[in-house]
């Protein structure tokens, strides 16, 4: 396969993109780690904060720099409405502040302006975490996310979405409970506040907080409407690629014992949970593999292959011991009777 060169937007493109359209001076720039897209940190010089209505006295910002032919404007103006429900119901997450277009190299890009989170992303903070605890915490966070997006009160809100993504929903899960998911929510876009030996909440500093103050949620793109189960499934297995677990068991029982803790999966959900895990750890692998031919000096795109690939050799075959193992902690802990998916 051929290397192609990257000819994506860079620093100086954003630089003058936002001199150009918000007359601002960018003090400060730093590429983040990205997998497909081209994402920027930057900071303006604060004496020009106040240029436009919607960055009002803020200095720090994210650039995201997408393909106009895999992300669509209207799209993000979608996703924003839901972004926003999310904010009202406490999350961290998030927020679109403006976007332009650009061109380069006979193709166009759509530049989106977000907030900055502060913090950096729970990827690089296990080594210091009882993993146990946050892993926990996190199947909490995604059951809340989970039941914010399917509330029937904000259904109003993402009719829009749902239409655009009809196409991709699967007509014979008829077991499976479908909605809004993140799409793609992993360690790398979960930012933490890492102070005193402990997560700390990002706002609220008054001691009575939750889960959801304890993880800024980023990069809404790929929000689709999918099966819950297929989510929980890809978060599992990005969570067993980054810990590392001496058996695909453990991360999954304990996630599960903060997501059933606030929402339900019924048992047909429940009994393909190992397949879906499997799943999903084959598709990380190979399009991981696929894009870093695409993209050979970037390291982030293979982070974590290796692993996959690892996790899928040792565990393809423990399936009866983890349903075996997943049956009685279910039984034990939620009083759940798995049946045996056919």
């Amino acid at each position: 396969m051929d290397v192609q060169k990257d000819i994506r937007p860079t620093a100086d493109d954003v630089i003058s993109l936002l001199k150009t359209n918000l007359d601002c001076t960018v003090s400060h720039v730093e590429e983040l780690k990205a997998y497909e897209d081209r994402n920027f940190y930057l900071k303006i010089v604060e004496s020009e904060q106040n240029q436009c209505d919607y960055i009002g006295n803020v200095t720090e910002f994210v650039v995201k720099m997408t393909n106009c032919e895999e992300m669509s404007e209207l799209k993000w103006k979608s996703l924003q409405k839901i972004l926003n429900c999310l904010l009202l119901n406490g999350f961290t997450c998030t927020k679109l502040l403006t976007s332009f277009k650009m061109e380069k190299n006979g193709k166009e890009y759509l530049v989106l302006l977000l907030n900055y989170i502060p913090g950096s992303p729970l990827m690089y903070h296990w080594s210091k975490l009882n993993k146990t605890t946050v892993i926990k915490q996190v199947g909490e966070m995604v059951a809340d996310l989970h039941n914010t997006l399917q509330d029937e009160n904000e259904r109003e809100i993402i009719e829009s979405i749902i239409k655009q993504f009809i196409n991709l929903m699967e007509q014979n899960e008829e077991h499976f409970t479908r909605g809004l998911v993140h799409g793609d929510l992993h360690d790398m876009n979960l930012i933490v506040n890492w102070k005193d030996g402990q997560l700390q909440p990002h706002y609220n500093a008054s001691g009575n907080y939750t889960v959801k103050d304890l993880f800024g949620i980023i990069d809404f793109g790929d929000m689709c409407v999918s099966c819950y189960i297929y989510e929980v499934g890809q978060i599992i297995r990005d969570l067993m690629v980054s810990t590392c677990p001496d058996n695909c068991y453990s991360v999954a029982v304990t996630f599960l014992s903060g997501y059933l803790k606030c929402r339900k999966l019924n048992q047909h959900e429940l009994s393909i949970l190992f397949l879906s895990i499997m799943t999903a750890l084959c598709q990380y692998y190979v399009i991981s593999e696929y894009k870093f031919h695409g993209q050979s000096d970037n390291e982030y795109v293979k982070e974590g292959a290796k692993e996959a690939c690892q996790l899928i050799k040792a565990f393809h075959s423990m399936s009866d011991i983890f349903m075996s193992n997943l049956s009685k902690f279910l039984q034990s802990e939620f009083n759940i009777d798995l049946i045996q998916s056919t």
